[in-house]
């Protein structure tokens, strides 16, 4: 992993050893980053070294797939309920192409009722 994800592969790397990381509410690093840096940088390949870590971890990622996918899930719906937001504040801003599947079709019928109230 030396074109991005390290830090991804380290912490894979010790959940594969039974071990646990945990979540520290307040900032213990001030990180900065820059256009050229490679972080912003390693976006540009995000899905292929996503997949690269998912194939070096795949025990680590097969035991908490169902905690990954619901909190992913969650995510994806926060998201939804911003967009929605917006698009009822500002009815001027076009609802777009409606997506099937993954909660778009009723994101659009509530944006569509809230701008009709």
């Amino acid at each position: 992993m030396r074109t991005g994800f390290e830090d991804w592969d380290f912490f894979l790397s010790i959940l594969g050893t039974d071990r646990r990381i945990a979540i520290v509410p307040e900032p213990l690093v001030e990180y900065r980053t820059a256009e050229a840096s490679a972080n912003v940088r390693s976006m540009e390949h995000r899905l292929e070294l996503y997949g690269r870590l998912i194939d070096k971890h795949r025990e680590v990622f097969a035991a908490n797939l169902r905690t990954a996918l619901l909190a992913h899930e969650s995510h994806a719906r926060e998201l939804l309920n911003r967009w929605e937001q917006l698009l009822v504040a500002d009815p001027s801003i076009p609802v777009g192409e409606i997506t099937y599947g993954d909660g778009g079709m009723a994101a659009a019928v509530r944006v569509a009722s809230a701008r009709r109230r």
